[in-house]
């Protein structure tokens, strides 16, 4: 909706001065040139406009914390062990400390339902240090228990 919003001539692509004239209009509180930067920013291959795929794959990378911090706060709130919660959603690895991305994706739709297919690849890139193409233990412990105190379960 926000996209359709922006994108006045419905060409698919949003350009500065469609940006500019409609921030203005929504009354953002930013000055000409911290838009000009907000639309640098949105405008990820540097075309001169904002497709709907660029601003989708900005503001998922943006809501990561967020889902990440909701999913702290699910698991802190239910008293589970994250580790323990980590080794039951993996079930490939025999040892339980790896998880495929579909065990990642399963685990993250069951903490997070809202969570979309773009938002789950923004957290399982930030959850697999060194993009291994899994998650260990130890990365899924890293992120989680830094919002976790260990009084929580």
């Amino acid at each position: 909706m926000l996209f359709a919003v922006l994108d006045t001539n419905s060409d698919k692509s949003v350009d500065l001065t469609e940006f500019m004239r409609k921030a203005s209009a929504a009354h953002i509180k930013l000055d000409n040139d911290e838009l000009k930067s907000l639309f640098r920013l949105l405008d990820t291959n540097n075309s001169g406009s904002i497709t709907f795929a660029e601003l989708v794959e900005q503001f998922a990378g943006y809501n990561t914390a967020h889902i990440v911090k909701a999913m702290q706060g699910l698991l802190a709130k239910s008293k589970m062990d994250p580790e323990q919660y980590f080794k039951q959603n993996c079930n490939q690895d025999k040892n339980k400390n790896q998880m495929t991305n579909h065990e990642f994706t399963k685990l993250v739709k069951n903490l997070y339902s809202k969570a979309v297919a773009i938002e789950i690849a923004h957290i399982y890139r930030h959850f697999d240090k060194g993009n291994k193409g899994y998650v260990t233990r130890q990365d899924w412990l890293h992120v989680i228990a830094s919002g976790i105190s260990e009084t929580s379960y």
